[in-house]
């Protein structure tokens, strides 16, 4: 695929390659995100994966814009006593003007369900100076929303993947399975498409990653119906889930958990199925926002694609949910 200049140039240092499934060991790990519904789901199950070894989420622009997600990773910060440190990022992309999925998600990120604002604060370093402490550290970073925060990262300091652990992110639509189309545009996925050449610099300078899109995210037997949430237990984390998720699914089927999937990826990546290659971005015309795996044997971008056994994710995250009693 030819590639045009968008105005942007990709770091010209590369990262070597890194581990694609860290999390078999004890390493520690970042959240990098914009907390909508499906995002604050991803925090509960990383909290029930984890613990205390998640250290960090850091916040950009996308599901609403960045105040609305910091305050959102706060309030289930405080909502649930966990200890993890926010970082607020990037409050546009790094080229044109910020989109977001307020139709989807509410105008506050929670579905509009009245949530206390909290009183705790944000850090006082940005979301870029956490990633590049936390990839200095050989931390595994999942990055679900736009990927601004982490190209600006790269940009400072492009020889991070010396000392990282792994990349994870929730993006792009790859055309793979039959839920494999876009989201944002009939091809693009809105990650991708939010900011493309932050997107492009990461896909270029990462030989190495775990890609979760909507080919696999999308599958309904990931999905929780409405009776499915209905008849959870009454326990706080079914409450929670309740309230932010009722708006949504007035207007949809089913409750998609993008994120959270892309978390269970990284902790279970032996139950889904893959393909490797290398992933381009379309940053022009009318395909901007599109993803293509392409043929590379000097890339191993795992596109995640399909699940081994579709009860194991759902399972895990009612698990999460009940040890929020």
């Amino acid at each position: 695929m030819p590639r045009r200049s968008s105005g942007f140039r990709e770091p010209k240092t590369k990262f070597r390659s890194i581990n694609i499934i860290s999390s078999m060991g004890r390493s520690s790990k970042a959240l990098d995100m914009d907390p909508g519904i499906d995002d604050a789901c991803a925090i509960i199950l990383s909290e029930s994966f984890w613990g205390s070894r998640l250290r960090s989420v850091s916040t950009v622009s996308g599901n609403v814009d960045v105040q609305k997600t910091t305050i959102n990773a706060l309030r289930i910060k405080e909502l649930f006593g966990y200890t993890y440190k926010v970082y607020r990022g990037a409050s546009r992309p790094l080229s044109g003007k910020p989109i977001n999925a307020a139709f989807v998600h509410g105008t506050d990120g929670l579905g509009d369900a009245g949530l206390p604002m909290p009183q705790i604060k944000e850090e006082k370093q940005t979301a870029a100076e956490a990633l590049i402490r936390e990839a200095t550290g050989g931390h595994d970073i999942i990055a679900t929303g736009p990927l601004t925060n982490v190209a600006i990262s790269l940009i400072l300091e492009p020889g991070l993947a010396d000392k990282a652990g792994s990349l994870t992110i929730m993006g792009g639509a790859f055309r793979l399975t039959r839920t494999g189309g876009g989201n944002a545009t009939r091809f693009a996925e809105f990650n991708v498409y939010a900011d493309p050449e932050a997107a492009a610099i990461v896909f270029s300078s990462l030989r190495t990653m775990n890609v979760v899109p909507l080919d696999l995210t999308m599958n309904p037997a990931l999905s929780f119906r409405k009776s499915e949430i209905e008849a959870l237990p009454d326990t706080k984390g079914a409450r929670f889930l309740r309230a932010i998720s009722a708006r949504y699914l007035e207007r949809f089927p089913a409750l998609v958990l993008h994120d959270a999937i892309a978390v269970d990826v990284l902790e279970h990546g032996d139950e889904y199925t893959y393909i490797s290659g290398r992933v381009e971005v379309v940053r022009y015309g009318r395909m901007r926002g599109t993803t293509y795996l392409m043929r590379d044997d000097e890339y191993d971008h795992r596109v995640y694609i399909e699940p081994k056994n579709s009860n194991g994710f759902k399972e895990r995250f009612l698990n999460a949910l009940k040890e929020l009693s």
